[in-house]
């Protein structure tokens, strides 16, 4: 026998005891003698209007041959309904005004936090505590701050209560308000992580009486869990003869060709990169001469627009690649007394595998000027 549920949209599945055969609405049930009973508990989640209605149907009957998961004869059908109703006291959590349940945040960035809660009884309720943990080694104790509330640096939880807001003693039918807080991850000098991440786990307890006058708690809770982005950096550099032969004066000469060596070098600290590339842009006056080093590396030169492009593909978390290419450039005489620009417009872009969002970085612009000793002004 297979037992088969169909779930209706806003239905979340979470656990079945038995675990599914396949999936996460059918289960094997095995033979049932006369008179026998099977049982499949299922823990989910329903998310709806208030007072919209919810229905799961259920077949069962003998499988399909070569088929475990599909009916080949259906033998009883049943329906379970559900109303969507607000709870007692309803919450919600926001990191800089996104209320998603799956956030990506920069790694070291401070991030405000605001949770709105709201009396949804018609009578008064007492003794409303707010409390949010911040599970995660990544979070800089540090750099928690909690208006109105205290921060518990051992558990890293922050509470709100009557002690910390006296208006939270005795709270209106309907009355809604909001604790707001900040908080930072440790900076990239704070330590190595491998696909660091928070979970932020809000809970709103309150008192109200009964229409008996019996004293009865009433919570609500919201989860996000905060996904910590990789920092995928690139630095730019400029040299002469340590990777190629270079030939023309520094500082660099009116109408005299002076070539130079760029070097990029690509990191990345916490998650794993895919999907990397590096593009800039080479000025009209700029050659491209085409040397590289490490000569298997995939770095090309479009000449519509003079994009230099550095296909680098996978990088590994706490990593770094680095390329080399040699440059030219013949200075104008509108140029004397000033750094030309070689590079321009360098930037690095990425893919995070962990927090699956598309990164990037950037330098600053390469002029003639970092090259070391010389002095880079263009001379007559």
């Amino acid at each position: 026998m297979l037992l088969l549920a169909e779930y209706p949209p806003g239905f979340s599945f979470l656990s079945s005891a038995p675990a599914p055969l396949s999936g996460t609405a059918a289960w094997n049930i095995g033979d049932i003698e006369p008179g026998g009973k099977r049982s499949v508990t299922i823990t989910g989640a329903f998310t709806g209007e208030d007072g919209d209605d919810r229905v799961i149907r259920f077949t069962a009957g003998s499988k399909k041959e070569g088929r475990e998961d599909v009916i080949a004869a259906p033998l009883a059908a049943g329906t379970g309904a559900v109303t969507i109703a607000k709870p007692f006291v309803s919450v919600s959590l926001a990191l800089d005004g996104s209320v998603s349940s799956e956030q990506v945040i920069e790694r070291g960035r401070e991030i405000r936090g605001d949770i709105r809660w709201t009396n949804n009884l018609p009578v008064r309720v007492q003794d409303v505590e707010i409390e949010i943990a911040l599970n995660g080694a990544i979070l800089d104790r540090s750099k928690v701050k909690a208006e109105q509330g205290f921060f518990r640096s051992n558990n890293q939880t922050i509470i709100w209560s009557r002690e910390t807001q006296p208006k939270l003693a005795d709270v209106a039918p309907g009355a809604s308000d909001v604790a707001s807080f900040t908080f930072s991850t440790l900076p990239q000098t704070g330590g190595l992580f491998r696909n660091p991440e928070l979970n932020l786990v809000v809970a709103v307890r309150a008192r109200r009486l009964s229409e008996s006058n019996v004293p009865e708690k009433v919570t609500s809770n919201a989860k996000v869990h905060v996904s910590v982005a990789t920092d995928l950096a690139l630095s730019a550099l400029l040299s002469r003869g340590t990777r190629f032969t270079e030939s023309g004066p520094t500082p660099p000469k009116v109408d005299t060709e002076s070539t130079y060596t760029v070097e990029w070098i690509a990191s990345n600290s916490t998650n794993a990169v895919a999907n990397a590339s590096v593009s800039a842009v080479l000025p009209s006056y700029v050659r491209w001469v085409g040397a590289i080093a490490p000569s298997g590396e995939n770095i090309s030169l479009n000449p519509i627009g003079g994009i230099i492009t550095w296909n680098i593909g996978d990088i590994s978390e706490g990593t770094s690649k680095t390329v080399a290419f040699q440059i030219a450039i013949t200075p104008s005489l509108s140029q004397v007394g000033t750094p030309p620009t070689l590079v321009g417009n360098q930037r690095i872009y990425g893919f995070d595998r962990f927090s699956r969002t598309n990164i990037e970085g950037s330098a600053p612009s390469l002029t003639t000027s970092a090259f070391p000793g010389a002095g880079g002004v263009v001379v007559p």
